[in-house]
């Protein structure tokens, strides 16, 4: 258990690392008392990985107003909301209320948790199983997410609700099947890495990744995806995207205009699918791609025009293919 006065004294206290490698110890926990932090008001940074917490006190982060920084990655923690930045919504009020009951509920006070600047959270390996509505919305200048090797199956409407900063989200190496249509709407105009690998994705909504104009990385390898998900407006409107990993998935075939707007796309990996074909001008919008990945397909024969318009083309693997014949002309 966490000493109550073991931080007094250090009130100017900028960065502060606590790792009791609890986790070489499954029976070992670290418990967090309510007011651990109250001392260290100005602390910038915060480690708590490693130390089998199980969950933290109500707002005990809400003393330090500086901090930006949050590493809990590493511990047992199960449910988001316990870490304390889910903004409750209050309940419906009835239609008619009585001037008592009016009074009464104008001298409550919400129940929200304190605004904080966090900027970077990391909550990877723990063992979320559900991301829930709102469930970071306290933390308005969040710019770094980080939830990776969680067991996430689900992630619900609004899941990003009030992020509006948000900039890298790491969701890797979970169970999510599919992703809500508007996951992305708050933060559509700032967001520039998305990493969805090693998850069980066998459907993505049309307009998932549509128009976010400021994305650079989109990794959505070792996943289920076919081609029945895979169109022209999976990736419309990504018109900075730079790197786009589609590898270890089950696509068949490439839809002509896939890739239109990705005419600033300079690395695209495919590799380990079921590629059968590739039609003719299918990657001439990409006149900025250097290294295109195909290996370990199913392609039988290369049109002469299949590989039209990469001009800066510097890294073309095609290996552990079934290639019988290329169509030069």
């Amino acid at each position: 258990k966490w000493p109550l006065e073991v931080l007094s004294g250090l009130r100017d206290l900028r960065n502060l690392t606590v790792r009791t490698r609890n986790t070489d110890w499954p029976s070992m926990s670290l418990e967090i008392t309510a007011n651990s932090f109250t001392p260290v008001k100005q602390l910038e940074r915060l480690d708590l990985s490693t130390n089998n917490i199980w969950s933290f006190p109500d707002s005990i982060f809400c003393p330090m107003s500086n901090l930006v920084y949050l590493n809990v990655s590493r511990n047992k923690i199960q449910d988001i909301s316990d870490l304390g930045f889910r903004e409750k919504t209050p309940p419906p009020q009835p239609l008619i209320s009585t001037p008592e009951e009016i009074e009464l509920e104008s001298g409550k006070t919400m129940s929200n948790p304190c605004t904080m600047d966090i900027q970077i959270l990391d909550t990877s390996w723990n063992h979320f199983v559900l991301m829930p509505m709102n469930g970071f919305s306290a933390l308005r200048r969040l710019r770094e997410l980080y939830i990776h090797d969680n067991e996430i199956s689900m992630v619900t409407d609004r899941a990003l609700s009030g992020l509006k900063g948000l900039q890298i989200l790491d969701l890797s190496n979970n169970k999510i099947v599919a992703l809500p249509p508007e996951l992305f709407r708050d933060c559509a105009d700032v967001i520039k890495e998305i990493y969805l690998q090693n998850n069980t994705i066998s459907v993505l909504s049309p307009s998932l990744f549509s128009n976010l104009n400021q994305l650079l990385a989109l990794d959505l390898s070792r996943n289920q995806l076919t081609s029945a998900w895979i169109n022209s407006g999976t990736f419309s409107g990504l018109i900075r995207l730079v790197a786009l990993n589609l590898s270890y998935n089950r696509i068949t075939k490439l839809d002509p205009t896939l890739f239109h707007d990705l005419y600033t796309l300079q690395i695209l990996n495919l590799e380990h699918n079921l590629l059968e074909t590739l039609p003719p001008d299918t990657f001439t919008p990409m006149n900025n791609l250097h290294t295109l990945v195909l290996s370990h397909n199913k392609i039988t024969h290369l049109d002469g025009l299949a590989l039209n318009g990469l001009y800066v083309l510097s890294l073309l693997s095609f290996d552990n293919n079934l290639l019988e014949t290329i169509h030069v002309g």
